[in-house]
């Protein structure tokens, strides 16, 4: 039958394509590589080994024959060096501790060889197909092949890369840059025209020197490939911070009142929507600019126990998984220096941030709106009055029992300095006979009603809820439920009666 023709001339190139794909530890294909972070210097992603910077990769790097037309093209032997580089010509890995494995899906049979060369992040490859000879699959035009796989890759620390590429997808930075680059030999990558009996072979040199062409001796090619570059960053999100006080003399109540000048007690729930866990560490409390409230102190705790406050997982970036998300609860003291008759609404009272994320202000709609009453107000029934002497005469009781600490007491110390004495007494003398319930005319001012309102709020902020289900502003997520039965109490017996009354005894002799 004689040699057939060798019917084509690589005018438009080397005619094969290649592209790449990078797993993770748990072999789960890569489609959001976790690249750089927001924040600068060291934190969290730079000592990470599950998606920040100490993560190891694996690639597997094909070729594609591309399609002719007019006959069968088949590849005999390949050569060629492979890099992987960013959108700056940066390379994507560092290889200085990598392999290089042919895997079972290869269908180069003979003189498979790769080197790395970790200067260049270059990874050369060499093989022959010889189909007929092991009694293999051919590789034909159109054909995919695995060309070899790469463990251990680990990535370059490219600090504020997202300063320069990328553009905002959901909240951080994406870069769709990457690219393989090949050097293709061309007098070692052979292709053969094959017929019943022969075959005609040449390299991708030969055949253009036969069509009085010309091309390099390695053609390099960059193209498209691999996963997109995501920014690592978390986005801490306020579920709703809930402001009470606590009572111990005489009433065991939670109670939403708020004593003007007093050091309350409030419960937040935040969550991570970003792309990349903080450790709960590196999460600060802080001060808000409004100077009626201020922030004492605070405590964080994770609900499932673990160190970090997770985020969602991009790594499919078009289908982020959620499961892994978990929820912070801050358990923190406010001083709050509002005038009685207040209601706290709107107050930018404190901030929570992570090192990889912009400062988040704890949601105004989202912040319980108690109602301050009178620093003298000791029973928390909304007036100042006998009752409320009798309440000081209490807490003498408890600081004088064994044991006690001022923290015993402090909801009855009415001028807050941590002991019962004559000197409460004034506070009372100056807020005799004052009340939230009716104002010195008579009308109402505030209603049982009106200092429970707007305690409570809508919290699906996430596709998928980070609580589990729990209801944040239940008893079961609080610890408590609000009970105010000293105010609703007063309110329903402040009368006519009383506010005449109490013109017998409108001071306090101390």
């Amino acid at each position: 039958m004689g040699i057939p023709t060798f019917d084509f001339n690589f005018a438009s190139g080397t005619n094969i394509t290649y592209r790449f794909e990078v797993y993770d530890a748990s072999d789960s294909l890569v489609t959001g590589l976790l690249y750089d972070d927001y924040a600068t210097g060291v934190t969290n992603w730079d000592t990470d080994s599950n998606g920040g910077l100490e993560t190891t990769y694996d690639l597997k790097v094909y070729a594609t024959i591309d399609t002719i037309i007019g006959g069968d093209m088949f590849l005999e032997t390949l050569s060629t060096d492979i890099a992987f580089k960013d959108s700056a010509e940066n390379s994507l890995f560092d290889l200085s501790s990598a392999s290089v494995s042919f895997g079972t899906e290869s269908k180069f049979n003979y003189a498979k060889a790769s080197n790395i060369d970790t200067t260049t992040d270059t990874i050369e490859f060499t093989g022959a197909i010889g189909d007929k000879i092991a009694n293999s699959d051919a590789v034909d035009d159109g054909d995919e092949i695995l060309l070899f796989e790469v463990s251990g890759a680990e990535l370059y620390n490219y600090d504020n890369y997202f300063d320069t590429y990328g553009s905002f997808y959901d909240g951080f930075k994406v870069d769709d840059g990457t690219q393989i680059v090949s050097k293709t030999n061309t007098h070692e990558t052979i292709f053969s025209f094959r017929s019943g009996d022969n075959a005609s072979i040449k390299s991708i040199s030969e055949a253009v020197s036969d069509a009085a062409g010309t091309i390099a001796d390695e053609v390099t090619v960059s193209e498209s490939s691999g996963p997109s570059l995501v920014e690592a960053k978390s986005n801490l999100i306020d579920y709703g911070t809930t402001i009470y006080t606590e009572r111990k003399i005489g009433s065991s109540d939670v109670t939403s009142l708020i004593r003007s000048g007093d050091t309350v007690k409030a419960r937040a729930f935040w969550a991570n929507s970003g792309n990349f866990e903080e450790a709960i560490g590196d999460i600060t409390i802080a001060d808000g600019t409004d100077t009626s409230i201020a922030l004492v102190s605070s405590e964080k705790t994770l609900l499932d126990y673990t160190s970090d406050l997770e985020g969602i997982d991009f790594s499919t970036l078009d289908s982020p998984d959620y499961s892994g998300q978990n929820g912070l609860q801050l358990d923190m003291t406010f001083k709050v220096s509002s005038a009685a008759g207040t209601k706290l609404s709107g107050e930018n009272f404190y901030t929570v941030k992570g090192v990889n994320e912009d400062s988040s202000v704890a949601n105004a709609s989202l912040i319980t709106e108690n109602v301050v009453t009178f620093q003298g107000d000791l029973n928390y029934d909304g007036r100042v009055s006998l009752t409320d002497l009798a309440f000081l005469n209490a807490g003498k009781i408890a600081e004088q029992a064994t044991g006690s600490t001022s923290d015993d007491y402090s909801d009855v110390d009415a001028d807050f300095d941590g002991v019962i004495d004559t000197a409460d007494l004034s506070i009372l003398s100056r807020d005799w006979n004052k009340s939230l319930h009716t104002s010195s005319s008579g009308s109402t001012v505030y209603e049982s009603e009106d200092v429970l309102s707007s305690t409570t709020w809508a919290n699906t902020f996430l596709s998928q809820d980070p609580f589990d289900g729990l209801d944040i502003n239940s008893g079961t997520a609080l610890g408590f439920a609000y009970s105010n039965s000293a105010f609703n109490y007063q309110d329903g017996v402040e009368s006519d009666f009383l506010t005449a009354q109490a013109s017998m005894y409108d001071s306090i002799s101390l």
